[in-house]
């Protein structure tokens, strides 16, 4: 992998410079979802159906949010780790599972603290029932093992901000 400091210096910048904008830079990019959560996507296929109040009478797509609610989405938003030491995920890599087409990464990242290869994804809702060990993430030109993560790889628990 390339090192974002060895870089910089190449370039001629401060690498704390450029630590510091990549940071703001990430922080951006992440707060903005890239691509994981965009208007075509409902709160269903998200995980944000579970912060709509459907019992309320009169919110701006009340209709909309019960007909999504009383409807089984066609893609679900997942976690995934890739066994990939050379090159991660970015976004709209495909997902297979076999030889079929299982879903598309929304945006991709080496795990520091966790030391993995991380992405989230919209997989086709009938796979995130079959084996977890037949996944698979076109990067590169290479098919690269993938996993759906069922919790959190870094403090599943919560025990670290806990105290």
């Amino acid at each position: 992998m390339i090192s974002y400091c060895k870089l910089a210096r190449n370039s001629g910048y401060d690498p704390s410079e450029f630590a510091h904008w990549y940071r703001w830079a990430w922080r951006r990019v992440s707060a903005s979802g890239r691509g994981n959560s965009r208007p075509d996507y409902t709160p269903a296929m998200c995980g944000f159906d579970r912060f709509i109040d459907y019992g309320k009478a009169d919110f701006v797509g009340h209709d909309a949010a019960l007909a999504d609610h009383e409807t089984k989405p066609e893609h679900q938003l997942v976690a995934l780790e890739i066994d990939s030491s050379d090159a991660d995920a970015w976004g709209y890599e495909p997902i297979w599972y076999k030889d079929e087409y299982a879903g598309f990464v929304t945006s991709g990242a080496y795990g520091h603290t966790v030391e993995k290869s991380l992405a989230l994804a919209y997989l086709k809702t009938p796979f995130l029932e079959l084996s977890n060990e037949e996944f698979s993430v076109h990067i590169v030109d290479q098919q690269r093992p993938a996993r759906i993560l069922t919790e959190s790889p870094h403090d599943p628990s919560g025990s670290r901000m806990r105290g």
